[in-house]
């Protein structure tokens, strides 16, 4: 092959960090699409697997606190930014961390997709239920 192979300069250092990509947004805005889309094309494009996942909901831990903050009954905001950020330091340590310490050359990629309101980090109202429908 030569230099001018896309195979070849697509393909990662070895030893070469993987990457996170996430896309955000509120409901409907095609986020879990457009990550489900790039994590198909990056595992073809570069031979690896790819990670995908979403937030809230992308470990068990998630999935159940997903199911509360939006079928549970409702809460304040406080309690809903906290559990969005519960879930988020459990996501990254428990499953986006791990895959992303991987060799490159074994992995080592993550795409998501999330729903969690920043909102709740620059508003006084909080975060809003509206955003996270799914």
């Amino acid at each position: 092959m030569s230099a001018q192979d896309p195979t070849v300069e697509a393909a990662p250092r070895a030893g070469a960090a993987g990457f996170f990509v996430s896309f955000e947004g509120g409901d409907g805005g095609g986020k879990t699409t457009q990550a489900r889309l790039l994590g198909e094309w990056l595992g073809a494009r570069l031979g690896r697997e790819v990670v995908l996942t979403r937030e809230p909901g992308g470990t068990e831990l998630g999935r159940r606190l997903r199911k509360e903050i939006l079928h549970g009954q409702d809460m304040d905001p406080r309690t809903e930014a906290l559990l969005y950020a519960a879930d988020r330091a459990h996501h990254v340590a428990s499953l986006v961390r791990p895959a992303l310490e991987r060799r490159a050359d074994e992995g080592g990629h993550v795409v998501g997709a999330s729903s969690a309101p920043r909102r709740s980090r620059t508003s006084p109202a909080g975060p809003s239920r509206a955003c996270c429908r799914t």
